[in-house]
């Protein structure tokens, strides 16, 4: 009998289930000649003998944590390792067959009950009732699946002992059965498609009109009806995904028939003329029956004169309702039937009305103790997306309460802007685990986890600085962030350098932005966010990062900067989206770079370069009081050939930007940010170039929106609503029509007075806007 797992355990998986040091030292002692006498039982399980006594067994569907050693080793050790090396060298290669495609969805639930245990079982079905999402990824040998806690990768076919996953505990079991139910929802709905997002809940828990078509009843996995055609239903308001962006497919009941687009649509927010509804009751949108106030996908450049024809079109059967939409509901937001929002989303999204009724000028002591309290509520509810929301809500206020420098009108009502295109986004029938958190813990322990550094960005203001170390898993790639705050003590104003000998995880900050952290007392949050349990350093181990950067797996390696570019345009709004850290921290492979330039009046450093298809990139990056000396060492570093840049990527004017947080060059990686100077360099100065009208338009008209929120609704003065005039008229001018109506139409709510109405057409504005800054 042929051990069918033992051979199908390659390198990289002995590694994922051990470690690189055990799989080393096993392999170097059986080239030494410490090779274990090999027999297999008639019930299949191979034995093993070493030279030193050690004996190993390895009954049927026992792993490498399973399977008995009586060495005093209390965990994997090296002779299971070796045993599985000897087994594979003495097997004949025609044994064991060439790899094939399989689909850990083929695992039924009988199997997983034995493997996993009911009670085990019974808390992952809970878990599925809420909904999760999942990114499923079908290489071969070892598909996997990335969740919002942790990612599970199948080592083995049909074996799940052979199941890897960082969690820990009870939740490394749940993982695995959610794991399962995505792919088996993948291959029922996405069976030819390599890489799917998805959301899972339990079937008979979704009304059937509680959003359209099969596939997002079901699953809402992304299959061939998940509006890829002409005028199918983008429905990122509500949740509903295009392409990679997943969520749940379209049907004619979301408004996917002809000219029936439902929600706010990614594109140029009304910039062209016939793209772009209307969020109010402005010409030409939305005007016939079931038309919608969607943004719709597009460019993103402007173009002068567009006319009234920029509404929304309309057309039979779209229904419309979406962020974007002014029916239903007290502050917007089109309730489909059998959509029930959770109770903590709808209290949450009222008592941002409030917040913005009051402003953050007039938000006393009451309404603070009560955002604190709502936050705590949403928490335990599983909502993570609102709770993240309310919680720099409460840190917002906190500082405008003590004439903080964090303190941001605009950031404000953006915050206040989320919690309303959540609640509608939900009300649409976006599955909750896309729109409001999947109800995943809020921290997840992770077993022995090896992450590779990208860098380290500092922030901060005048009252403390703040870290943030970005980590790339080894394995799948997933990007973590590990915060650290300090306090600014007073008359000292703490550079980024200072701050680099610091103590982190115990080692200094600035060898932490350019390390492998080994750790087996790590735990992440579901947005990403790693934490290193205090105490316990002896379990963290940190070397430099070397060459680790260049073994990283898609997608945060970036080898392709247009592939890369069409991937962020595929997402959804930005304010619907999971709160994830460090969302679009990416490697990226650099094969040329083509010019670099300083603009003193932006106080900004550019530069364009190229991968080795002659796909282009902005780089920018803006000077910063606190890293003086960055934009020096990051000049020096383009200067010197970079091989691989790390940063924030986006896009902007049509094009992809890339805001840098290290530089690989042949001398090593450099961390601007940890840099050592005063920002006293001579860089060269780039040619000016005129500062683009859009861009202008939507920052004036966001800054005074905000300056609603910052004062209140009740409490808005003529001269802001007047410079809200203002803003319409230019917005008018640059071609954004529909974006100028919205802005119209809360004006003209306000000359009302009617709470309700003033409320739902700032979210309206507000949505248009910041859609629209995004997509620049």
């Amino acid at each position: 009998m042929t051990r069918a797992d033992l051979l199908a355990l390659d390198t990289d998986a002995l590694v994922a289930l051990a470690n690189r040091g055990l799989v080393k030292r096993a392999a170097r002692e059986l080239d030494a000649g410490a090779v274990p006498a090999l027999s297999t039982d008639a019930d299949g399980t191979v034995r093993g003998r070493f030279p030193d006594g050690v004996e190993v067994a390895f009954p049927v569907g026992a792993g490498l944590d399973t399977a008995s050693c009586t060495c005093p080793a209390t965990g994997v050790c090296r002779h299971r390792v070796g045993l599985v090396l000897a087994y594979q060298r003495e097997t004949e290669p025609a044994e064991r067959g060439p790899a094939s495609e399989w689909s850990p969805g083929g695992i039924d639930d009988e199997t997983l009950r034995q493997v996993l245990g009911a009670r085990t079982l019974t808390a992952a079905r809970r878990r599925r009732a809420a909904g999760y999402s999942a990114y499923v990824h079908r290489d071969a040998p070892a598909p996997w699946v990335e969740l919002a806690t942790c990612t599970v990768r199948f080592l083995v076919p049909g074996e799940l002992g052979y199941a890897h996953t960082d969690a820990v505990g009870p939740e490394r079991a749940e993982a695995i059965a959610l794991a399962v139910w995505a792919f088996r929802e993948a291959d029922e709905h996405a069976p030819g498609e390599r890489e799917v997002r998805l959301d899972v809940v339990e079937r008979e828990k979704i009304p059937a009109e509680s959003s359209g078509g099969a596939a997002s009843r079901q699953s809402g996995a992304r299959g061939p009806e998940s509006g890829a055609g002409p005028g199918a239903d983008a429905a990122a308001a509500s949740g509903g995904g295009t392409g990679a962006s997943g969520g749940g497919a379209a049907s004619r009941e979301n408004g996917s028939g002809p000219g029936g687009d439902a929600g706010l649509r990614e594109g140029d927010a009304g910039a062209r003329p016939g793209e772009g509804g209307a969020a109010g009751p402005a010409p030409g949108g939305g005007s016939g029956p079931g038309g919608d106030a969607g943004l719709r996908e597009g460019g993103t450049g402007a173009s002068d004169g567009a006319g009234p024809q920029d509404g929304g079109a309309a057309g039979p059967g779209g229904r419309g309702g979406a962020v974007g939409d002014r029916a239903g509901g007290r502050e917007g937001g089109l309730a489909r039937p059998g959509v029930e929002v959770p109770a903590g989303m709808e209290s949450a999204a009222g008592l941002a009305t409030e917040l913005l009724a009051e402003g953050a000028m007039h938000a006393g002591p009451v309404l603070g103790a009560a955002l604190r309290r709502m936050c705590r509520t949403v928490g335990e509810q599983g909502l993570h997306w609102p709770a993240g929301a309310l919680e720099d809500l409460v840190e917002q206020l906190d500082a405008y309460a003590a004439r903080g420098a964090r303190y941001s009108a605009e950031h404000y009502a953006e915050l206040l802007t989320e919690l309303h295109a959540r609640r509608r986004a939900a009300a649409a029938g976006g599955l909750r685990s896309q729109i409001l958190g999947g109800g995943e813990p809020g921290r997840t322990p992770l077993r022995r986890v090896r992450l590779v550094s990208l860098g380290c960005r500092v922030g901060g203001t005048v009252d403390e600085r703040v870290a943030e170390v970005f980590f790339a898993h080894a394995g799948d790639g997933t990007v973590l962030v590990l915060r650290r705050r300090w306090d600014v003590p007073p008359d000292t104003q703490p550079t980024g350098h200072d701050l680099a000998g610091r103590r982190v995880a115990g080692t200094s900050l600035g060898a932490l932005a350019v390390a492998n952290l080994v750790s087996e007392s790590a735990s992440r949050s579901a947005s990403r966010v790693v934490h290193i349990a205090p105490g316990r350093v002896a379990r963290t181990t940190v070397t430099p990062v070397g060459d680790a950067w260049s073994r990283l797996p898609a997608p945060v390696m970036v080898r392709d900067l247009a592939a890369a570019s069409r991937a962020l345009e595929e997402l959804p709004p930005r304010l619907i989206r999971p709160r994830v850290a460090a969302e679009h921290v990416r490697v990226v492979e650099v094969a040329e770079v083509r010019e670099v330039g300083y603009h003193p009046g932006a106080q900004r450093l550019d530069a364009e370069i190229a991968d080795a298809e002659g796909g282009t990139a902005r780089l920018t990056a803006e000077y910063r009081a606190h890293c003086p000396g960055a934009l020096d060492v990051l000049a020096a570093a383009l200067a010197d050939g970079p091989r691989v840049i790390t940063g924030f990527l986006r896009r902007g004017r049509g094009a992809l930007v890339i805001d840098p947080i290290a530089v690989l060059t042949a001398g090593g990686v450099t961390v601007p940010d940890l840099a050592p100077g005063e920002g006293d360099g001579d860089l060269a100065v780039h040619v000016p170039t005129a500062r683009d009208r859009l861009d202008t338009a939507l920052e004036a008209a966001l800054t005074a929106f905000a300056e609603i929120a910052h004062r209140g609704l009740r409490h808005a003065t003529p001269g802001v609503h007047r410079r809200i005039e203002e803003a319409a008229a230019e917005l008018r001018r640059v071609g954004l029509t529909a974006t100028a109506d919205a802005a119209t139409a809360f004006l003209a709510a306000s000359r009302i007075g009617e709470a309700d109405a003033m409320t739902r057409t700032w979210v309206d504005a507000q949505l248009r806007l910041i859609t629209a800054a995004d997509l620049r």
